[in-house]
């Protein structure tokens, strides 16, 4: 019986250490599935924190660790692509009312904004 026990609390403590992930080193990349916790380094912990807090992403508690799939963190951090700029036509615009001011007798409108 002791040696069930024994061998079971092996077996749990080894797995334990496989289960916690090493930091991650600077040069190293990441797939979009990788897991991560608050202590892999890829981003500030109280930040980390406060977005799993907020669901800012899925996350899962287990034990001390908050982890989460690094895409879901990825797509959190990483700001919205910006809005394609309007393009400004060269010509001045025109103005509908021009044809009755001429036909009024008045001249058109001027086009250095007033």
């Amino acid at each position: 019986m002791a040696a069930k026990v024994s061998a079971a609390r092996s077996t749990h403590g080894e797995a334990a250490q496989e289960e916690s992930p090493r930091p991650v080193s600077e040069g190293q990349r990441l797939s979009d599935d990788a897991y991560i916790d608050q202590r892999s380094g890829l981003v500030d912990k109280a930040m980390y924190l406060r977005l799993a807090r907020r669901k800012a992403f899925p996350s899962q508690k287990i034990g001390k660790r908050i982890v989460a799939r690094w895409g879901d963190v990825k797509a959190v951090m990483t700001p919205p692509a910006p809005l394609p700029a309007v393009k400004q036509d060269n010509a001045s615009p025109v103005d509908e009312l021009d044809a009755l001011r001429s036909a009024m007798g008045l001249l058109p409108k001027s086009r250095n904004g007033g």
